[in-house]
């Protein structure tokens, strides 16, 4: 659990960022906001280490010593915290620029073993303390083996390797139903996580639920992944339901379904007709 100085600057950073992207917000007031905010903490770090310094100079009270030493403290809490913040965005605004989409075409028989592993080594990691082991290897046979994986693409899946460099890092799949794009899986190794991926993947699912005319992107997601339930809610999905599926040999998938909705571009060249 992230330490309360690193909370508030969640609060008011992606406050901020959130008040900066969205429509509702006026334009002249957007950047206001991020200026405003992020000087406020600025000030917040370095007020707190200007009076802790200033009260240990003049040490004439003994509550003087005692509350400067608090002071100095906190400010070096909290500038640790802002460093650290930092860093994460650097990396994630590094790591945008370095990942790659590369689809999985049905004739790339290397290219859907090279999946099938990818996907069982994420997995099993990320599912097994979940699930179970029992229930994961049984999953991961039914949906994510090389067989499953080229049935999936001859039947409309479209699955996609996330390259760092040379170096596949993560996979998603989706694909179009009657009412939306569903995106039946997004996972990444740790050494990807946290670095902005799922925005750079969002990014792309959206554009292709545009192209397709659909309203909306759905996905499941267990009931008890927490990571990924906090992941697809600070993306914008909202929960709408849970449901209860049973994937045979006695096993269930308990999830909640979420759902974001996309807003279509207007038609550019419809507009200059009128």
């Amino acid at each position: 659990m992230e330490f309360f100085p690193e909370f508030l600057l969640d609060l008011i950073l992606e406050g901020s960022t959130d008040l900066a992207k969205s429509e509702k917000t006026p334009k002249a007031f957007r950047i206001f906001f991020v200026l405003f905010l992020s000087l406020l903490v600025l000030a917040m770090v370095g007020g707190t280490v200007a009076i802790a310094i200033f009260l240990l100079l003049r040490n004439r009270e003994e509550y003087d010593l005692v509350f400067g030493i608090l002071l100095l403290l906190i400010g070096a809490v909290m500038s640790f915290a802002v460093a650290r913040k930092i860093r994460v965005r650097f990396r994630a605004l590094r790591g945008k620029k370095e990942v790659r989409i590369v689809p999985l075409e049905f004739s790339d028989e290397k290219g859907i073993h090279l999946m099938s592993a990818l996907a069982t080594a994420i997995l099993r990691e990320h599912y097994d303390p979940i699930l179970g082991k029992d229930q994961n290897d049984y999953m991961l046979e039914k949906f994510q083996s090389v067989t499953a994986i080229a049935d999936h693409l001859s039947h409309g899946y479209r699955y996609n390797f996330l390259y760092e460099g040379a170096k596949p890092v993560g996979f998603f799949a989706f694909y179009p139903r009657e009412d939306e794009m569903y995106l039946s899986k997004l996972y990444l190794e740790k050494s990807a996580r946290g670095k902005g991926y799922s925005h750079r993947v969002l990014d792309y699912l959206i554009a292709e639920t545009r192209a397709a005319g659909l309203p909306a992107i759905e996905l499941n997601v267990n009931k008890h992944n927490d990571s990924s339930i906090a992941a697809y809610e600070k993306l914008g999905f909202l929960r709408i339901r849970a449901e209860k599926n049973d994937i045979g040999s006695g096993y269930y998938m308990d999830d909640y379904v979420y759902r974001l909705e996309v807003k279509q571009e207007p038609d550019r060249e419809k507009e200059k007709e009128k």
